[in-house]
């Protein structure tokens, strides 16, 4: 790019491509032709970009200026760090961004910014602020970077909504970029000439959003600090109150069934939450329920936040219809859920549409089975009712009001056409979700936070993310329907047990299997070695088949399949510690098989488990000779010479990665076929 000045006056200039403008001191005005680049300087400037210009068709820059810039695209000018005011027509992409101070906003349209940090900004206990909020449009925010300077890792911190990001870099904590409304943010790094891409809903911290989205700073009925147990004391009305001027028309009693149901939901809410609940006489309750006639709604409370000093904050009011449908997934129950978020700090979240800068709920994750302070109707949710208060619900109140250790029993959750919207909140255990009674294929995911879609509508449609596992809870198994499923493990161990269908499975990370209920020679597996995923189909084609990712393990009723079976996996280096240490015939012992992956799969080094394998065939202590002929014996055409080692276990090592051994063993086969083996330990 070719560097082009202007004088010290006023200049008129069209700056052509390739070329980098700096049209230094005056008044000037500058336009431009497309793929060009560049800033006014000191002066009160007029930078033209032509109205069919595409954002990345010219540049306006400010890096030669030592004091913090304001850019509104907008408002159409920026304080150029001079002292001086430029005026920008149509501009949708400036550089400049540097240093504490530095803002920088967008229009309504497409803008691009681009943030570079000076040295001196990562200098020990620097600390600063770069804001770009890209307002409306498709915005995209670049990070220059350099990382010969040692300028650290770049870490990025994402709001529930992705509508503001945080950014900074490791050696620099204190320096931040925040960044609002952009949704595309990049890195470049100069000195390697490369880039990243950061995919900023996928950063998004689920665990937080129940309490970004439904509290926004509300403390409900909390006085201390956040998640510090509070006790709260509920109370029935038999008639309309003495204070608090509420009651309406038609004032009805609950019954007694309906008060129980009330109470049985407060006593699991205290069993899962920091909250203890205590039911007193008359109107005394800090959370007062009463029944009334409603003409257009089918209840209505009062938030604490709301109402401080007021005696209806935290008031209840059921419509007289309401209450006649509160058992758990029916309407009324729905109604009960949400006033009691609401008497107990949770807002309604907000929509995408909401521009007032507070976090949004995002329409990806607007379902009752995230929370029920959603405002649905029969029509807006298929007629399916949650049973319980959301993922997103229960995050917030934990994380309010502290919480308990809930379910720490192993559990199976057994579930139906008509299970109906639930979250599901385990602490503890061995747990297992059992979709087998399910007729209609489901999509599962045991990862805390997420929701799966099991079942069906009460109009026989299929059910849509309608079961959710809490944040911070684990699923450890899962027992498939008999159709066409997509399973997605969580972080932990875990046991997919197949029922029928073709099936896709991701285990995720931990150590997961496979559970077949039949002999493996109804079934073959292979490896697409294209695809990446393995292939376990029955034979006669009649039983199903299950495509598996990050899954290592398979078990019929006959023996089990190791498929971590590459070369440097567990099942891969077993055969090759057998190979060379136990030669053919151990090779072929299912048990062997069967120890060695039990080693590995409790961490066991390499190193260890090779010299555990030398210590069992030859005795502990044995020398370097007799080991290296046992190693030419089991290895056809292995010469090692035992002086070269200083030890057993290396020498070992050298056979068992040699050539020869990994031919023997075929490990190249290994990696496509899996290992079968018998289940030790």
């Amino acid at each position: 790019m070719a560097d082009v000045k202007g004088t010290a006056g006023k200049d008129f200039y069209t700056v052509k491509k390739g070329e980098n403008y700096d049209a230094l001191e005056g008044d000037d005005e500058i336009t431009f032709e497309k793929g060009g680049t560049g800033q006014g300087g000191p002066g009160n400037d007029k930078i033209t970009v032509p109205a069919d210009f595409g954002r990345w068709d010219a540049t306006v820059w400010y890096w030669s200026s030592s004091n913090p810039i304001y850019v509104d695209m907008e408002a159409g000018y920026a304080l150029d760090g001079f002292g001086t005011r430029d005026t920008l027509i149509n501009v949708h992409q400036v550089h400049g961004f540097k240093q504490d101070g530095d803002q920088g906003y967008g229009s309504s349209g497409d803008d691009a910014f681009w943030m570079s940090p000076w040295t001196w900004n990562f200098k020990n206990g620097q600390k600063g602020l770069i804001l770009i909020d890209g307002r409306g449009g498709n915005d995209q925010v670049t990070l220059g970077l350099n990382s010969n300077q040692n300028q650290g890792e770049v870490m990025v911190q994402v709001s529930a909504d992705a509508r503001k990001v945080i950014v900074y870099q490791s050696n620099s904590p204190g320096f931040l970029y925040e960044l609002r409304n952009i949704e595309v943010f990049n890195s470049w790094d100069h000195d390697k000439n490369t880039s990243k891409t950061y995919d900023l809903m996928s950063l998004i911290e689920t665990s937080k959003i129940g309490q970004e989205t439904l509290l926004r700073n509300y403390k409900g009925w909390q006085t201390g600090a956040i998640g510090n147990p509070v006790s709260v004391t509920y109370s029935f009305l038999s008639q309309a109150p003495s204070s608090g001027g509420e009651g309406g028309v038609g004032f009805t009693a609950f019954t007694d069934t309906q008060k129980q149901t009330i109470r049985d939901l407060f006593a699991v809410l205290q069993n899962q939450t920091g909250l203890a609940f205590s039911e007193v006489m008359g109107d005394a309750g800090q959370i007062r329920l009463g029944v009334n006639q409603q003409s257009n709604t089918r209840g209505y409370s009062f938030i604490p936040d709301e109402f401080k000093g007021d005696a209806r904050a935290g008031d209840v009011w059921l419509d007289q219809e309401t209450v006649a449908l509160m058992r758990p997934g029916q309407e009324g129950y729905y109604v009960l859920l949400h006033e009691l978020g609401h008497a107990l700090g949770l807002q309604h979240p907000l929509t995408e549409s909401d521009r007032s800068g507070a976090t949004v709920l995002l329409n990806a994750f607007s379902t009752t089975s995230n929370t029920v302070m959603l405002d649905v109707n029969a029509a807006t949710n298929n007629g399916v009712w949650p049973s319980w208060f959301g993922n997103f619900d229960l995050q917030a109140l934990r994380y309010l009001y502290g919480s308990k250790a809930y379910a720490t029993a192993d559990n199976t959750y057994q579930l139906t056409d008509t299970s109906g919207s639930t979250v599901i909140v385990d602490d503890g255990g061995v747990d297992t979700l059992d979709a087998s009674s399910v007729s209609i294929s489901a999509n599962i995911d045991l990862r805390p936070g997420k929701s799966s879609s099991i079942g069906l509508d009460v109009d026989g449609t299929r059910q849509f993310n309608n079961v959710s596992i809490a944040a911070g809870s684990f699923l450890e198994g899962v027992i498939s329907t008999a159709f066409d499923d997509v399973i997605i493990g969580n972080q932990q161990n875990n046991a997919f047990t197949f029922v029928g269908g073709n099936d896709i499975v991701d285990g995720g990370a931990g150590l997961d299997l496979l559970r077949i209920w039949k002999s493996s020679n109804e079934f073959k597996i292979a490896k697409d070695t294209s695809a990446g995923f393995w292939n376990v189909a029955a034979v006669n084609n009649t039983l199903g088949s299950v495509e598996l990712q990050n899954t290592e393990r398979v078990f019929f009723t006959d023996t089990a399949w190791a498929l971590d079976s590459a070369d440097n996996e567990s099942a891969g280096r077993t055969v090759k510690i057998l190979g060379a240490v136990f030669g053919k015939e151990g090779l072929a012992n299912m048990a062997y098989r069967g120890i060695g992956l039990f080693y590995f799969d409790r961490n066991m080094s390499y190193e260890d488990l090779t010299l555990l394998a030398l210590d069992a065939r030859v005795g502990p202590g044995a020398s370097k000779a007799t080991v290296a002929q046992l190693l030419q014996s089991n290895v056809p055409g292995l010469v090692i010479d035992p002086n070269a080692y200083s030890n057993t276990t290396a020498m070992a090592i050298y056979a068992q990665e040699s050539a020869l051994n990994k031919a023997m063993v075929d490990v190249v086969g290994l990696a496509t076929a899996g290992m079968p083996y018998q289940f030790w330990g």
